[in-house]
């Protein structure tokens, strides 16, 4: 009878810490799971905000490019032109797939696309009738419409990235809060359980102890 009291009581210490310790590490898993899920999404606005400035800046370099050749027609500047354009449609693709989560972007971003392909499709013939009429050393009047004209289409081209970045900065800071969020409730899950498991563990111990004593 006292040996099954005894194997008992064993049981109790040892089971006890043992069923405590796996809910607390099921608990830790789960959190830190979140915390990784948040991770990724901040990482996920980072990249994405990065590859919008990238793109824009290559729009940049496009555009000074269609201008020194509309203005002084030297084929460096038509290669230019066409190595950025190549860079630019390579850079949508990746944006259009990683917004593919977010309608409002992906709008915002199809919205992007189609006034490049505009200005695109109006550069391009800006180029062929640069390439077959000889230019002064002074733009003519068809150069000079058709630069305000690409002022204007890459100007809304601007106030739509502006948009489009404002958007993903805000869900920037939304997701580095809940990630915060989550490392601060981690490390009060940690420190909390424990104390709460400690305590636990101490006081079953303590109390199989007096029985044995009895």
């Amino acid at each position: 009878m006292e040996r099954n009291l005894v194997k008992r009581g064993l049981n109790r210490i040892i089971l006890l810490p043992i069923v405590l310790s796996a809910l607390y590490a099921a608990v830790l898993v789960w959190q830190l799971d979140r915390m990784l899920d948040s991770d990724e999404w901040v990482q996920h606005s980072s990249e994405i905000l990065t590859l919008s400035s990238e793109t824009e800046r290559h729009i940049q370099y496009q555009e000074s490019a269609l201008r020194g050749y509309l203005i002084l027609p030297n084929p460096i500047f038509l290669d230019q032109f066409h190595s950025q354009e190549q860079a630019v449609d390579s850079l949508f693709q990746t944006l259009h797939v990683l917004v593919l989560d977010n309608p409002v972007q992906t709008r915002r971003l199809d919205s992007l696309m189609q006034l490049y392909w505009v200005w695109q499709s109006s550069s391009r013939h800006s180029l062929s009738e640069a390439e077959s009429q000889a230019f002064n050393a002074t733009m003519s009047a068809t150069t000079d419409s058709a630069l305000l004209s690409q002022m204007v289409t890459t100007g809304t081209m601007s106030a739509e990235f502006r948009l489009f970045d404002s958007e993903e900065r805000r869900l920037y800071v939304i997701r580095a809060r809940e990630f915060q969020r989550g490392t601060a409730f981690l490390i009060g899950i940690i420190a909390v359980a424990s104390i709460v498991v400690g305590i636990i563990v101490g006081l079953n111990a303590r109390r199989q102890t007096k029985r044995f004593i009895d």
